[in-house]
């Protein structure tokens, strides 16, 4: 009997290459299987093998190549579509982490300024009027900074959701 191929069968065959959970590995994976095509009958039976794939091929000539062939004709595009849509999903997942670190590290530069400033001001006895306006204008850029980083945040939570919503209804329709 001929093994029919599914993503399962490809997982698993490869599982000890690819780790489980890391979603690039499910995107390579994806992009190497994306592709269905029918594939001819065989069979490992001695002396009879032969005559065994030779009707089942004109049965299925007969009973449902042409049925076979229009799914296929719908599927592989579809799982072609799928695939650019997870690399290009992946691509602004890592364009999202990016920013978000870039943020995190201007927080970071920010609060060595203020503690700076705070040195500065114990250092040259700068008046309270001009500490509280530094104090104020740090403040506003701080606090945007933190808007933008919470931004950040939610869109790469959102997009993980969205994620994971497509990983779990692509893999159950299959």
């Amino acid at each position: 009997m001929q093994k029919k191929p599914n993503m399962q069968t490809y997982e698993d065959e490869h599982r000890s290459t690819y780790g489980h959970d890391d979603k690039k590995e499910y995107i390579i994976l994806l992009e190497r299987a994306w592709r269905v095509e029918p594939r001819p009958f065989t069979s490992d039976k001695p002396i009879i093998g032969a005559l065994i794939a030779a009707f089942r091929r004109a049965w299925n000539n007969i009973a449902a190549r042409w049925y076979v062939q229009g799914l296929l004709e719908q599927q592989v595009p579809f799982n072609h579509l799928v695939a650019s849509v997870m690399a290009i999903h992946d691509q602004q997942m890592g364009s999202l982490e990016r920013q978000l670190a870039d943020l995190a590290h201007q927080l970071s530069i920010q609060a060595q300024c203020t503690n700076l400033q705070g040195e500065l001001i114990y250092d040259r006895g700068l008046s309270i009027g001009t500490l509280a306006e530094e104090i104020a204008r740090s403040n506003v850029h701080l606090q945007e900074l933190h808007d933008e980083l919470g931004a950040v945040s939610e869109q790469l939570q959102q997009r993980a959701a969205e994620g994971m919503s497509s990983d779990s209804s692509t893999g159950s329709d299959e």
